[in-house]
C-alpha cells in the first residue's frame, strides 16, 4: 500500500477508472486525505440492477451512495426483482434514506432502466431534473397501450434530455399530446407505425441521429404526411431504419425529406422490392445528395430470387464511385451443409454464436459436414474469440454438441436444452450456464444435475428455464452441494404454470441456510408475479 500511495496523482486516477465503486469506497476510502480527495473527483456509474448480486447492492447502499452523492453520473436500475420499486418507495426495505435516493435521482445525468413499469417511470420522471441520457426498457405484457403512450409523452417533456433510447417491445402509437422537445439530438426507438413517423419527427426538430424500427398497419399512407418535413429536421445526418413489410413507395416518401443525410443504414424483410439497385440509385441521386455511406441489409428467407438480377442492378456507373460488397446467404437445397456459399469476410468483432437445426429430426443432418463448414467459415482466431454460444431447443445428434463446442476454446457462457447435456467433454472455461427444460423434453432431474456437475464444474452463474415448479427444491439443494463456485442461481418458470409460493419458499430457504451452513447474507429475490427468482450466495 505504501508503494501505491507514492504513485503520482495522474496514475492513481487512471487506476481508479478500472475500479468498481465498492472497491473505492470499501477498500481505499479513509486511508488518507490525499486518496479521499482523489476518489471524490471520480464520476461514478452505479449499478443496482439484476446484474449485481443482492449482497453487493447492500454494500452500495451502506458504503457508497451516501458518500458519493455528488459523483454519481450514471445510475442503472431494474425492476426484474422489484429493486426499482423498492428504490422508489419509502418502506424501509433499503438501508438508505428515501430523501437521499430522491436526491441522487435529481442529480444523475445518465439513467438506465430495465424491465420498468409505468408507475415507476412516472415517479422517476418527477424526480429527475438534470437527466441528459435515458435508456428505458418496458415489457409490453406488463403495460397497456395507453400507459405506454402516457410514459412516452412524459419523456418528451424532459427539456434537459439529449439522448433517448426506448425498448418498449411493442409498437408505440403517438397521441397529439406529445410535446415538442428541442433538446433531443440522438434517439433510438424500438417500434412505431410508418404513419406516425413524420408526426414523431416534427416533435424533435434538432434530431441529428435516429435509429428506429417502423411497421405497417396495412392502411396505405399519403405522401402529404411528410410534406415540409425537410425544413423541420434540418440537422438529421445519420439514420438507421428497419422496416417490416412497408411498401417501398411509402419509404420513398420519407427519403425525399432527407437532403442533409450523410449516413444511411436500411434493413428490410422484402428482398424483391427493397434490394433493387436501380431504385436505390434513383433515391440517392434525386433525394440524398450528401450521402456518404449506405448499408443495406435484407433478411428474406421465403422469397425465390434471381441473385444475378439483384447483383446486376448494382453494376451501373453510379455505383462505381462507391466500393460495393454484396454478401448473400443461401439456404441449402438439402441439409447436408450449413450453408451453400460462405461470404469471404473477416468477423473481427464476433463474440456470440446462435445455432439451431430447422428440422426436429437429427437423423436428417450430415453433422460432420456442418462442423467442417463452420471451420471453413471462421478462422481459428475468430472461433477463439467467440465467448457465448446459444444452442436453441432441438434434439441434436449424439456427440454433435460436444464436437461443436470443441471448436470454441474460450466460451464462457452457454445456453442449451436439457436434452443436449449428454456430453463427452468437460468445459471448465464456462462460468455461466442456462439450461432449458421444456414440456417436449422427457427428463430426469437427478440426471440433469449429474450432467451439469460433471461437465461444468466451475460455473458461478446458473439459470434454469422450466415449464413448472415441481422440482425446484431438488434442483437448488443439489446445485448448492455439488457446484463449489456457484454464486448466483436463477429459476424461471413458464408464465402459463403456477407461480412459486413466495412466502413458503422464503421460509424453506431460511431453514435450508441454517441446516446447511450457508452464509446469512445469501438471499432470494422474486419478480413481481413470482415466476422468476434468483438466489445470491
Amino acid at each position: 500500500m505504501t508503494k501505491f500511495e507514492h504513485l503520482p496523482n495522474e496514475l492513481i486516477l487512471t487506476i481508479f477508472t478500472y475500479c468498481y465503486p465498492e472497491d473505492l469506497f470499501s477498500s481505499l476510502f479513509n486511508l488518507n486525505t490525499r486518496l479521499n480527495s482523489l476518489i471524490s473527483t471520480q464520476t461514478l456509474k452505479i449499478c443496482l440492477c439484476y446484474k449485481s448480486l443482492k449482497c453487493l447492492q447492500d454494500i452500495y447502499y451502506k458504503s457508497v451512495l451516501y458518500r458519493a452523492l455528488e459523483q454519481i453520473h450514471t445510475l442503472e436500475l431494474s425492476d426484474a426483482y422489484e429493486r426499482m420499486s423498492h428504490f422508489l418507495t419509502d418502506d424501509n426495505q433499503i438501508p438508505l434514506d428515501f430523501e437521499i435516493r430522491i436526491l441522487i435521482l435529481s442529480q444523475v445525468k445518465s439513467l438506465i432502466l430495465h424491465d420498468s413499469k409505468p408507475n415507476c417511470l412516472n415517479q422517476i420522471s418527477k424526480y429527475t431534473k438534470n437527466i441528459e441520457y435515458l435508456y428505458v426498457s418496458m415489457l409490453p405484457h406488463k403495460s397497456s397501450i395507453i400507459e405506454i403512450q402516457e410514459v412516452f409523452e412524459s419523456l418528451f417533456e424532459k427539456i434537459s434530455l439529449t439522448r433517448l433510447h426506448i425498448d418498449f417491445y411493442s409498437t408505440i402509437e403517438f397521441g397529439d399530446n406529445t410535446s415538442m422537445n428541442m433538446s433531443l439530438t440522438h434517439v433510438t426507438l424500438s417500434s412505431c407505425f410508418i404513419r406516425d413517423l413524420a408526426k414523431l419527427l416534427r416533435r424533435m426538430p434538432n434530431i441529428q441521429k435516429l435509429d428506429i424500427t417502423c411497421v405497417h398497419d396495412y392502411n396505405p399512407i399519403d405522401d402529404s404526411l411528410f410534406d415540409g418535413l425537410a425544413n423541420v429536421i434540418p440537422h438529421l445526418i445519420e439514420l438507421k431504419l428497419s422496416v417490416f413489410y412497408i411498401p417501398f413507395k411509402e419509404i420513398e416518401y420519407f427519403f425525399r425529406q432527407l437532403p442533409k443525410l450523410i449516413k444511411l443504414t436500411f434493413s428490410s424483410l422484402l428482398i424483391e422490392t427493397d434490394s433493387n439497385g436501380s431504385n436505390w440509385e434513383r433515391i440517392i441521386h434525386d433525394y440524398l445528395p450528401n450521402l456518404q455511406k449506405f448499408s443495406l441489409f435484407i433478411d428474406d428467407t421465403d422469397a425465390n430470387i434471381d441473385l444475378d438480377e439483384i447483383i446486376n442492378s448494382f453494376n451501373s456507373l453510379f455505383w462505381q464511385r462507391w466500393p460495393i460488397m454484396i454478401e448473400h446467404y443461401l439456404r441449402a437445397a438439402n441439409i447436408q451443409h450449413l450453408i451453400n456459399l460462405s461470404p469471404k469476410r473477416i468477423y473481427s468483432n464476433l463474440k456470440r454464436l446462435s445455432f439451431s437445426f430447422i428440422s426436429t429430426d437429427p437423423r436428417t443432418y450430415e453433422t460432420n459436414n456442418i462442423l467442417m463448414d463452420l471451420s471453413q467459415i471462421f478462422s481459428t482466431s475468430e472461433l477463439a474469440q467467440i465467448e457465448e454460444i446459444f444452442l436453441y431447443d432441438r434434439i441434436y445428434p449424439t456427440n454433435f454438441v460436444s464436437n461443436l463446442l470443441k471448436l470454441f476454446p474460450n466460451i464462457n457462457y452457454l445456453k442449451l436444452s436439457a436434452s443436449s447435456l449428454d456430453l463427452s467433454i468437460t468445459l471448465s472455461s464456462i462460468d455461466s450456464l442456462t439450461i432449458i427444460v421444456d414440456s417436449s423434453t422427457e427428463y430426469n432431474s437427478t440426471n440433469i444435475l449429474r450432467q451439469i456437475a460433471s461437465h461444468f464444474p466451475d460455473i458461478s452463474t446458473l439459470r434454469f428455464e422450466l415449464t413448472n415448479n415441481n422440482d425446484i427444491h431438488i434442483l437448488i439443494s443439489y446445485c448448492f452441494r455439488k457446484l463449489a463456485y456457484l454464486t448466483l442461481m436463477t429459476v424461471a418458470i413458464n408464465e402459463s404454470s403456477s407461480p412459486v409460493d413466495r412466502q413458503g419458499f422464503i421460509l424453506w430457504f431460511k431453514d435450508y441456510k441454517q441446516l446447511n451452513g450457508l452464509y446469512d447474507d445469501a438471499e432470494v429475490e422474486f419478480n413481481e408475479d413470482n415466476h422468476i427468482f434468483q438466489i445470491a450466495l
